[in-house]
């Protein structure tokens, strides 16, 4: 699975879900069998007579448990998983080329190889669950993954957003560093894909004597961005109109907190599955610049979405447009928060999830089937015996 943000929303939902069904989440890039110890040891509780558990496992950890143990034994714990890939890391090249791939296997692995190894796990995975119609579409399609396998479970906005939302603002002179300034913030992991560079060129466009303060929240991912973006950094900072900071990786509430107090979001992305960051500032009501990806054309007024073959200059003149008249642009984005809340309320999330949990999966040939597979059979050979023999 892919999206750190609906990751970490997801699990914190499962964790929290009233439901008969027993969770057990797995998620560790670092270790197959440690992966396989946590599955067997639930899997060893849950057999007993009246037990439900419900076994959710990402990307990360299919990828450790099919360099850890043998195809057979993975074959038979995968018929008991549910799977949460929103989407696959080999259909997306820059995905692919995320060195935590390559760690989750402990060597180095092309993309062919990856494409055949994800479409045998999905293939046989208990349940499948992604993020979009059009991923649904491309599993079955490019992965061979069965469609009565494959669940749409469309991200939710975390209740923490309403929260922030009624919280009580705090005055913008304690919440500014630089007095005066357009507040800039992009929340994502600082690699090629979220393409952070891009927004500093951008802002590097922006006229001189315009104050700016652009913060970045997110970890540093393993592909060398963050370099290029601290030289940009650098540079831009000798102009004491400009102050750039980096938060790193920030406890959810406090980075949704910061969002709501920033004057724009601007999320300048190569490639989502669906965007969540930027859902979740919409829902904050901040006025969102964003790239024409994911779900983002959905989500966002379409004056503010750009195309990914935009200049630095392009994007500077949106952010630019946007600063001049500020409250105009902040209670237009009122009606698209209403929108994003209304539309992917936390409460949708809980009822599409527990259909898909109670959705039991079945083998073909279970004690069921075979049932009624046998009273067929009888029905037929009744129905021949009398069109042959009933003279």
């Amino acid at each position: 699975m892919t999206g750190g943000t609906i990751f970490q929303n997801d699990m914190v939902n499962l964790m929290k879900l009233h439901h008969e069904v027993r969770i057990i989440v797995v998620q560790d890039q670092r270790s197959g069998l440690k992966c396989l110890n946590v599955i067997d040891s639930n899997i060893a509780q849950a057999d007993s007579p009246g037990d439900v558990y419900e076994i959710v496992c990402d990307s990360m950890a299919l990828f450790g448990l099919h360099a850890a143990i043998p195809r057979n034994r993975l074959k038979e714990i995968l018929h008991k998983i549910t799977l949460l890939i929103h989407c696959p890391f080999s259909f997306v090249e820059s995905l692919f080329r995320e060195p935590v791939v390559q760690k989750a296997f402990g060597k180095p692995i092309t993309k062919s190889a990856l494409t055949k190894i994800e479409a045998w796990c999905y293939s046989n995975s208990g349940k499948v669950i992604t993020v979009s119609p059009l991923l649904i579409e491309t599993l079955q399609k490019e992965y061979s993954t069965p469609k009565n396998r494959l669940y749409l479970l469309q991200p939710c906005i975390t209740p923490i957003v309403q929260d922030v939302k009624n919280e009580p603002f705090p005055s913008r002179k304690d919440s500014l560093r630089l007095q005066g300034a357009l507040k800039i913030v992009n929340v994502g992991t600082i690699s090629n894909r979220k393409n952070q560079s891009f927004l500093l060129d951008a802002v590097a466009k922006l006229p001189k004597n315009m104050k700016v303060q652009v913060t970045f929240i997110g970890r540093s991912g393993d592909d060398k961005m963050k370099v290029q973006v601290e030289r940009r950094a650098a540079k831009l900072r000798k102009n004491s109109n400009v102050q750039i900071f980096f938060k790193g990786e920030t406890p959810q509430k406090e980075s949704i907190q910061f969002v709501s107090q920033q004057d724009i979001f601007c999320f300048v992305s190569k490639q989502e599955s669906f965007g969540m960051a930027v859902m979740e500032a919409v829902a904050l009501g901040i006025p969102t610049i964003a790239t024409s990806v994911g779900a983002i054309p959905q989500l966002v007024p379409e004056d503010l979405v750009i195309p990914i073959s935009s200049s630095p200059q392009e994007l500077a003149d949106v952010i630019l447009k946007v600063g001049k008249d500020l409250p105009k642009y902040k209670e237009n984005m009122e009606k698209f928060s209403t929108k994003a809340l209304d539309w992917r309320g936390h409460d949708k999330f809980e009822s599409v999830l527990y259909k898909i949990l109670d959705d039991r999966m079945e083998p073909f040939f279970s004690e069921r089937n075979w049932s009624v597979l046998l009273l067929a059979i009888i029905l037929i050979s009744v129905l021949i015996y009398f069109y042959f023999f009933r003279f």
